[in-house]
C-alpha cells in the first residue's frame, strides 16, 4: 500500500515519520512518501491519475498507486474545490470537512475520493489530552483566521461539546477575514459566535477569555523572540495553546513564566495524524508509537 503527503513545500514535514512508525508497529506493509506539488500542478494531480510523479527523493510513482494521502499548505481548500467540481459523483465529504471548508485527508476506495478534515478534531484531542482542558461555554481568543485558524474555530464551536460560546478573532489580513466570514455565512450558528477584534481592543477581549490560541506562524522561525501577546496581558486562569510545534515560542515561555497551562502544537500534529491514519486503516492507531517517533524526530 502507498500513502503520502501533498503540499508545497513538504520537505520539513514530520508526517512520514509518525505514519511510517505506525505502519511498522502494526505490521502493515505500507509506504508513506512526500510529494511536493506546486499549485499549478494540483488540478492535474487529481484529474490525471495515470501520470507519474516523483517524491522528494526523486523516486517515481504513478498517482493511481496512492491508496490515500494527506494534504497540507497551501492545498487544503483548493483540493476540496477541485474534487467537488471534477468528481461530484465519485467523491464524498463528511460534515467536518464541509464545515472547515477544507480537506487534509483523502482515502481512495473503488475509484472514489473519500475526504475528511482531521485538523479540528485533532486540535480538540490535544486540548483534552495535553492540557486536560474540559471547560465548555467559554470565550476563546484566536490569533489568525487562515486555514489553521478556521479549523480551530470550527472545533471550538462545533465539537461534540461546544467549548466556546464566543470566539474573538484577530488577524491583520483583511482578505483572510473576508474569506472566513464568507465561508461561515453558510453556517449561521458558527458565524454568529465569531467576533472580529481590532488591535486596540485585544487587551479588553483577552481579559474576557479563558483560552488563547495562536494559529499564526509567529514564533516559528529559529531565534524569533517576538510574541503576539504582551506578557502582561496573560492573565490568571488563561490557558494558552500555540500551534507552532517545532520550537518553544516566546508566547509559551511567557505563559509558563506566569504559571499558566500552556501547550505547543505537537499534540495537534499528532492527533490529526492519528485520526487520518484511523480513517485510512479503520482500526485504532498506535498513538504512543506515533508520539515517540515525532519527539525523536524533533529532538534530532
Amino acid at each position: 500500500m502507498l500513502y503520502g503527503l501533498i503540499g508545497s513545500p513538504v520537505k520539513h514535514s514530520l508526517s512520514a515519520v509518525m505514519h511510517t512508525a505506525a505502519f511498522e508497529a502494526i505490521g502493515i506493509d505500507a509506504d508513506y512518501r512526500l510529494f511536493d506539488i506546486p499549485e499549478s500542478e494540483l488540478k492535474s494531480f487529481f484529474i490525471d491519475q495515470d501520470r507519474t510523479i516523483e517524491d522528494i527523493t526523486g523516486r517515481p510513482f504513478k498517482i493511481s498507486s496512492l491508496d490515500g494521502f494527506n494534504i497540507t499548505i497551501p492545498h487544503k481548500i483548493s483540493s476540496k474545490i477541485i474534487i467537488q467540481e471534477n468528481f461530484p459523483l465519485r467523491s464524498s465529504f463528511d460534515s467536518i470537512s464541509d464545515l472547515v471548508g477544507a480537506i487534509n485527508t483523502v482515502k481512495k476506495e473503488d475509484d472514489r475520493f473519500l475526504c475528511t478534515n482531521t485538523d479540528a478534531l485533532g486540535f480538540l484531542d490535544s486540548l483534552k489530552n495535553d492540557l486536560s482542558f474540559s471547560e465548555t461555554g467559554i470565550n476563546a481568543f484566536v490569533f489568525g483566521c487562515g486555514g489553521a485558524g478556521r479549523a480551530v474555530i470550527s472545533g471550538l464551536i462545533s465539537g461534540e461539546a461546544t467549548i466556546a460560546d464566543c470566539v474573538y478573532v484577530y488577524d491583520i489580513n483583511s482578505v483572510a477575514k473576508h474569506e472566513l466570514l464568507q465561508h461561515f455565512s453558510k453556517f449561521p450558528n458558527i458565524r454568529d459566535k465569531i467576533c472580529f477584534v481590532e488591535e486596540e481592543a485585544i487587551a479588553l477581549y483577552l481579559s474576557k477569555s479563558s483560552l488563547l490560541i495562536n494559529a499564526t506562524s509567529v514564533g516559528m522561525r529559529q531565534g524569533e523572540s517576538l510574541s503576539l501577546v504582551d506578557r502582561q496581558l496573560l492573565c490568571h486562569g488563561l490557558t494558552v495553546y500555540d500551534l507552532v510545534y517545532n520550537r518553544q515560542t516566546q508566547l509559551i515561555k511567557d505563559a509558563h513564566s506566569k504559571g499558566l497551562a500552556a501547550s505547543d502544537g505537537l499534540g495537534m500534529l499528532l492527533y490529526q495524524g492519528v485520526r487520518a491514519w484511523e480513517f485510512w486503516m479503520q482500526k485504532a492507531a498506535p498513538v504512543d508509537v506515533m508520539k515517540k517517533a515525532l519527539l525523536k524526530a524533533i529532538a534530532g
